[in-house]
């Protein structure tokens, strides 16, 4: 599958007509959710030949369609150790994604993570030790120090 078709998996039925596909309107969503990556993929690569950063950038953005095809608006999204796999400068293109969703329709994000270079992208960070909350910090406080 190419990177189009890859992010309406799950939600081809509302890009159908009498039983077929509507391509236009595939590849202007695909372009729409596509648009932050500043053409880093184009749509019509293969995800086989994607390297695994754009690969796991492009699930993100397969979630992201499904909520907006969907209907689907949530208020929180929960994510667990979405940049774990990725290099640094992949890592802050999938948050910034995240940032620019979650500002646009006024959801919140809650990132349980290990990797402290995606702190900058947090307004409060709770930190937890054997399951236990043991400090809280919000970003004001971290700037201030």
């Amino acid at each position: 599958l190419n990177v189009r078709e890859n992010l309406v998996l799950g939600v081809e039925q509302r890009f159908s007509r009498w039983g077929f596909l509507r391509r236009r309107a595939i590849r202007n969503a695909a372009s729409e959710v596509l648009r932050p990556l500043h053409g880093l993929v184009a749509s019509d690569q293969l995800v086989a030949t994607c390297d695994r950063n754009t690969r796991q950038t492009i699930e993100l953005l397969r979630a992201v369609l499904a909520s907006r095809v969907l209907g689907i608006e949530r208020p929180v999204i929960l994510l667990d150790e979405p940049t774990a796999a990725l290099d640094a400068a992949s890592g802050r293109l999938v948050m910034q994604l995240l940032r620019d969703v979650t500002v646009k329709s006024d959801r919140a994000v809650l990132v349980v993570t290990h990797d402290h270079r995606i702190f900058d992208f947090a307004d409060r960070i709770i930190h937890m030790d054997d399951g236990r909350i043991t400090r809280i910090t919000a970003t004001s406080e971290r700037e201030a120090a």
